[in-house]
């Protein structure tokens, strides 16, 4: 009871901003490599081959994913 005891004493820090940061930082960095991904696909003399675009549809879907959920977890 409040630590007298040798318990634990409640801490009133947060991690969440640093959490928050670390997640935005992560989702910005995903989103400027399917930027520059895109833009080079759209720059491209050539046709992407069918790999080529399903790996970039995939990766783009990824990275939509992680945004819906950092948005899910940081608007309650």
């Amino acid at each position: 009871m409040f630590g007298l005891f040798g318990g634990k004493k409640a801490t009133t820090t947060s991690t969440t901003p640093v959490h928050f940061n670390d997640d935005a930082s992560a989702l910005r960095h995903e989103l400027h490599r399917i930027q520059e991904e895109l833009s080079t696909v759209l720059e491209s003399k050539g046709r992407a081959t069918k790999d080529e675009r399903t790996i970039i549809v995939t990766s783009s879907l990824d990275t939509f994913r992680k945004v819906d959920n950092f948005l899910a977890k940081y608007t309650k």
